[in-house]
């Protein structure tokens, strides 16, 4: 059975195009990806009636990822929401990550074409990275050299160097996935090799804390399972190669910066911006104190939290600079639980990556969450789930990894992958 194709070229150009229209973070980008978003549901639905069967995995990432959709829907509806305009807003993109996260987990790719797409997201890190690092040195005050920018802390196609970090952390370990893929030659584990190493200097130049601590749990979880792979020496060189070029690239590059920016830790208490995020964080806690189970609407927060800021400040806080606090506040405990479920449901993909004995199946998946492992930590620091193009991303991974559900321990054992176990049309999970 042949792989739906116009599904994935959708979902390329989606993935391209997010991260490169300023992270999608603009009125027209958003409506390009919504679109986008649709165009892809249409081409799965389309391909599975082409098929005469549909698949679709009901499971409990399913299922809580509806029962929050379901739920932002009542505060709409029951008007418990402060501003209905930002949480229709809000809904609707959510419901466009469902249908990325829906369309990876459940289409109808062969391996052949999964394997193409993990490629195709660490090319366009690569890609990402290195225009990030030519602009950084060539740097003239505009994005693309052509549009001004009179705030923020801009690197690659992002305003904030934070965000660009998040894309860096979650593709980076995608390439590193592929650089012990078994179909992979060696040019191609030389290029994401490569790739993995510009990434991760990118990562270093933004000097985000944050995404430093982030990226390298990221690297030393897959390390840790990959350790388990029975592919020691293997990973062992490899991982030791990065290290040793990345140390090298760091040096180059000039790595006193970076020294510095580390260094200044045991001080963190006494920077404004470390401080703020504490107070921004008490804010939030008494937001949701107000409003504990119904929360006060998705994307309501820039509307309230001035009113919970008791300090002298000319800033605004629209972001809390933790995801989960700010969605808990505005979702309240009862669509928070639903959030809960899901992160659960997507570390249960774990469990079954490091019971797998075999060398090499499940190497993609172990990629894919290491990658939306590292976004789900650094965004207890930050709102990077709150930036279009790297929460779709985010879903995309989400699918990846959780796609080996389907398969068995039995079938590993016979040298078939996860990805190629065949399934029902419809069941549940």
């Amino acid at each position: 059975m042949s792989s739906n194709r116009a599904s994935w070229f959708l979902l390329v150009g989606l993935l391209t195009f997010a991260p490169l229209a300023f992270g999608t973070v603009e009125f027209w980008s958003i409506a390009i990806v919504e679109v986008l978003a649709l165009l892809l549901a249409f081409s799965w639905i389309f391909g599975g009636v082409r098929r005469r069967r549909i698949d679709l995995r009901m499971n409990a990432s399913f299922w809580s990822a509806i029962g929050l959709q379901v739920w932002i829907a009542l505060q709409l509806l029951l008007r418990l929401t402060l501003d209905r305009t930002s949480t229709r807003e809000g809904l609707m993109l959510l419901f466009c990550y469902f249908l990325v996260f829906l369309v990876v987990s459940n289409e109808n790719w062969s391996p052949r074409w999964l394997r193409r797409l993990a490629i195709a997201m660490a090319v366009i890190g690569f890609a990402v990275a290195t225009f990030g690092m030519v602009q950084f040195f060539a740097w003239n005050g505009s994005l693309y050299w052509v549009r001004p920018i009179k705030s923020g802390s801009p690197f690659g196609p992002y305003v904030n160097h934070n965000h660009f970090t998040g894309l860096m952390e979650m593709t980076f370990p995608v390439a590193l996935s592929l650089v012990f893929a078994t179909r992979s030659g060696i040019a191609m584990k030389a290029f994401m090799i490569s790739a993995g190493i510009v990434m991760a200097l990118a990562t270093f130049m933004t000097l985000s804390r944050g995404g430093l601590f982030a990226f390298a749990l990221s690297f030393f979880l897959f390390v840790y399972v990959a350790l388990r792979k029975k592919v020691r020496t293997r990973v062992v060189l490899t991982m030791g190669l990065l290290v040793v070029l990345g140390l090298a690239g760091v040096i180059w590059l000039g790595a006193e910066p970076v020294v510095q920016r580390i260094m200044a830790l045991p001080g963190l208490g006494q920077e404004l911006s470390y401080v703020d995020r504490i107070r921004i964080a008490g804010a939030t806690l008494r937001i949701i104190q107000d409003h504990p189970y119904t929360g006060t609407g998705l994307g309501t927060f820039a509307l309230l939290s001035p009113m919970y800021v008791s300090w002298p400040t000319n800033e605004l806080f629209d972001k809390a600079h933790n995801d989960y606090l700010q969605l808990l506040s505005e979702v309240g405990l009862i669509g928070f639980s639903f959030v809960v479920i899901w992160i659960v449901a997507l570390f249960r993909s774990l469990v079954s990556i490091v019971r797998d004995d075999s060398q090499h199946s499940s190497v993609l998946p172990l990629g894919a969450f290491c990658g939306c492992f590292a976004i789900l930590i650094h965004s207890f620091v930050d709102f990077n789930l709150q930036i279009p193009a790297n929460a779709i991303y985010f879903a995309a991974l989400a699918g990846l990894a959780t796609r080996h559900y389907r398969g068995s321990r039995r079938a590993f054992k016979e040298g078939q992958s996860l990805i190629d176990t065949p399934r029902a049309s419809l069941h549940n999970g």
